[in-house]
């Protein structure tokens, strides 16, 4: 009965119409992309969660983009609650005032192994979701944001001709990733990105 709410839980994340044209069709904890955070909370509120992280959330080896997670670790933002996801995670480009979504993440905390087996039954609800988008899939690898190379992922890809795309991904973090970044745990993740996130994630994120 869990797999089934699960599974029931990822689903009612996408909002619209059967066809998948627009990724902005579907949403997130009640927010899509290109949507403003400014939505959600005041930029004051934004400015003061974004001094709680190392780095001020810019983690990557490029700085065009940083990440800020909202969930129940984190400050309490009255204005901002989460129903379907432990944690909630947004990218935002550097020094957009506007603070437009480039890519929205729910993340559920489990096991890898459990995640392996959910993403495998979630991957056929959105195959018939996302029929008119291509679809790239991976075997298990070497997470890059840990430089030991310990750390595993393995992903689910399905990209819209606009370049922007909808994920599933399992992670496994080590102990020691556990440890240096408090808050980090093994998950299953649904992100949608805009086609220029994307693009940055593939080529310049990660050197």
């Amino acid at each position: 009965m869990k797999k089934i709410l699960a599974i029931i839980i990822l689903s009612l994340c996408f909002i619209g119409s059967s066809q998948a044209d627009d990724i902005r069709d579907f949403e997130i904890e009640g927010i899509s992309l290109g949507d403003s955070l400014l939505d959600k909370m005041s930029k004051e509120e934004i400015k003061k969660h974004q001094n709680r992280f190392p780095k001020k959330g810019f983690i990557y080896d490029s700085n065009e983009y940083y990440s800020l997670t909202f969930g129940k670790k984190f400050i309490n933002i009255p204005t901002f609650k989460l129903s379907q996801y432990d944690d909630f995670q947004v990218h935002l480009k550097k020094d957009d005032e506007k603070f437009i979504l480039a890519a929205i993440s729910g993340i559920s905390k489990m096991s890898y192994k459990k995640c392996l087996k959910e993403i495998y039954i979630i991957e056929k609800e959105l195959d018939n979701l996302f029929k008119n988008t291509k679809k790239n899939k991976s075997a298990t690898r070497k997470h890059p944001f840990d430089k030991t190379g310990e750390s595993l992922v393995r992903d689910i890809y399905y990209n819209f001709n606009d370049g922007s795309s909808a994920g599933l991904v399992c992670t496994n973090w080590t102990d020691n990733m556990i440890r240096e970044y408090p808050g980090m745990y093994d998950h299953l993740r649904l992100k949608l990105s805009t086609g220029e996130f994307a693009n940055w994630m593939r080529k310049k994120a990660y050197k």
